[in-house]
C-alpha cells in the first residue's frame, strides 16, 4: 500500500508539471506564420501559432528534457489596437494541421488534410465560408477531382498566385489550374505554382532603393553608414546594426513589376534607335559586311551604331536576368523613400536589448528621425535564453524565441518578436500597442 501511494503520489507530481494547455486562450509557443489583410472590412493582422502540449519534462545536470506534441490555431488581430478579434484550433500535429495559402478579396484561403480540404474562411471572424465538398458541388469545380497531397507537399499542389490575384488548384493527375473565385472562372495553365514559403531573412547589412543607390554597414563594431559601398561623413553608428528588409512578397512583386516595366521600356527606346538606322541603312544587319561594303556616311556611323547596340544589349540582358531572378528581398522596409529601420544593440552582453532607430538621408546627408528601445525585446533570444531571461515563459511550456516577422502598412510598423507582436508609429518612433502571443 505504501508502494502504490508512493507511485501516485509521483505521477501526480509528473503531470502537474506538465499541465495541458488550453489552445485558444494560453500564450503560444511559436509562431508559423504571420501577414496583413487589408480589406473593406478592416486591416488585420493574421497569425498561424503554435501550442506544445508537454507530455514529460525531465531535468538532469543543467539541462531539461521536454517531450510532447503540438497543436495549432489560427487568430485574428486587430491591427489599430492589437485585440484579439478572433482564433480557431487547426489540428494536432503537422500532418493533421492546416496551412495558409493566402488571400482573396473577403477571405482567407486554406487546405487542411481532413475534411475541410480546400477551404476558406472570413478574415475578420474566420468563421468557414466555403469547403472544398461545397466548392466541389458548383461551376466551375463541379467533379473537379482535387489532388490529395502528403502535408509536406501542399504548398507545391495548391497556391493564391500574388501576381495573378488568382487561386492556382491541382488535380489528381498532376494539371494545374488557375482558380478565380470571384469571375468562377477555372483555367488549365503550364504556370508554376509559386513558393512563398522559402525562408528570408527579415535583416541585412546592405540594402538598395534602386539600381544606382545602396546603402551598407562597414565591418566596425559600431557599424557606420556607406553609401554605394564608400564611406560617408556621419557621426552616426549602430551596435550590430541591421537593415530592417521587407519581405512582403506582394510588394516585392510590385517593386519587380515597376523594375521590369522601366527596363522594357528603355529597351525599347535603344531599339527603336537600332531599327532607325537599319531601315535606313540596312548593312549593320550584317555582322560579316566587308569594309568595302559600306559608303562613307555608313564608316562614320559604326561607332554611334555600335554604341547604341551595346547600349540595347545591356539594358536587355538586365531585363532578362530580373525576369529570372528570385524575388529579391534586399529592399529597405519604411514607410517614406531613401529612409531606412536599423535594428541594433544597447551593450554587447548577453542580455543586451533592440533598439530601432530611422534613419532618412533624402537631404544627401543621413540624418536619425528617432530612436526607440525595447527592454522587453532581447537583441539576441538564443543569449538570453541561455543566461535565464526566458525562465518564467518556459515554465508554462516549451516555447520558441528565434521567430522574427516585419511588415508595415498606414506607417506603422508591425514585428513579431520573441512571442510578442508591437505596433509602433513610424512617422515618430512611438510604441503605440504590445501584446504577448
Amino acid at each position: 500500500m505504501k508502494f502504490r501511494a508512493f507511485f501516485f503520489l509521483m505521477l501526480v507530481l509528473t503531470c502537474a508539471s506538465c499541465f495541458h494547455k488550453d489552445v485558444l486562450n494560453d500564450r503560444a509557443d511559436n509562431v508559423i506564420q504571420s501577414f496583413i489583410y487589408v480589406g473593406t472590412e478592416g486591416t488585420y493582422i493574421i497569425t498561424r501559432e503554435e501550442i506544445f502540449q508537454a507530455t514529460s519534462k525531465r531535468s538532469s545536470g543543467g539541462f531539461t528534457s521536454i517531450s510532447g506534441y503540438a497543436e495549432y490555431r489560427l487568430s485574428t488581430y486587430n491591427a489599430e489596437t492589437g485585440k484579439l478579434i478572433a482564433r480557431i484550433e487547426l489540428g494536432e500535429g503537422l500532418e493533421k494541421t492546416t496551412i495558409v495559402l493566402g488571400t482573396t478579396a473577403g477571405k482567407i484561403w486554406l487546405y487542411s488534410n481532413n475534411e475541410l480540404g480546400l477551404h476558406c474562411r472570413n478574415p475578420q471572424t474566420l468563421e468557414l465560408i466555403d469547403d472544398q465538398a461545397k466548392l466541389s458541388a458548383e461551376a466551375p469545380l463541379k467533379g473537379f477531382q482535387f489532388a490529395k497531397p502528403a502535408w509536406t507537399q501542399f504548398d507545391a499542389f495548391f497556391a493564391v498566385n500574388l501576381k495573378e490575384k488568382k487561386l492556382m488548384l491541382s488535380d489528381m493527375q498532376g494539371y494545374t489550374y488557375y482558380f478565380d473565385p470571384a469571375a468562377k472562372t477555372l483555367v488549365k495553365t503550364e504556370d508554376k505554382i509559386p513558393n512563398y514559403s522559402w525562408a528570408r531573412s527579415a535583416q541585412s547589412n546592405n540594402v538598395y532603393f534602386n539600381s544606382d543607390t545602396a546603402i551598407s554597414f562597414n565591418n566596425d563594431k559600431r557599424a557606420k553608414l556607406q553609401l554605394n559601398y564608400n564611406d560617408v561623413n556621419t557621426t552616426l553608428s549602430f551596435l550590430s546594426g541591421q537593415f530592417i528588409v521587407d519581405t512582403n512578397f506582394e510588394r516585392l512583386l510590385q517593386i519587380r513589376t515597376k523594375a521590369l516595366n522601366q527596363l522594357q521600356a528603355e529597351k525599347q527606346k535603344w531599339q527603336d534607335s537600332v531599327d532607325l538606322v537599319t531601315a535606313k541603312h540596312p548593312i549593320f544587319k550584317r555582322d560579316n559586311a566587308s569594309w568595302t561594303e559600306y559608303s562613307r556616311e555608313e564608316l562614320d556611323m559604326r561607332n554611334y551604331f555600335g554604341e547604341i547596340k551595346r547600349n540595347y544589349d545591356r539594358v536587355a540582358y538586365a531585363y532578362d536576368m530580373l525576369l529570372k531572378k528570385e524575388l529579391d528581398s534586399n529592399y529597405p522596409l519604411t514607410d517614406e523613400p531613401y529612409t531606412v529601420l536599423v535594428r541594433h544593440a544597447t551593450d554587447v552582453s548577453d542580455t543586451a536589448h533592440t533598439i530601432f532607430s530611422k534613419i532618412d538621408m533624402r537631404q544627401g546627408n543621413f540624418t536619425q528621425k528617432w530612436s526607440l528601445q525595447f527592454p522587453q525585446l532581447y537583441f539576441d533570444a538564443s543569449k538570453a535564453n541561455n543566461k535565464g531571461a526566458f525562465s518564467s515563459v518556459m515554465s508554462e511550456g516549451n516555447p520558441r524565441f528565434d521567430y522574427t516577422w516585419f511588415d508595415q502598412h498606414n506607417n506603422r510598423l508591425f514585428l513579431i518578436a520573441q512571442l510578442k507582436m508591437l505596433c509602433i508609429d513610424l512617422k515618430n518612433g512611438q510604441l503605440i500597442w504590445e501584446i504577448n502571443l
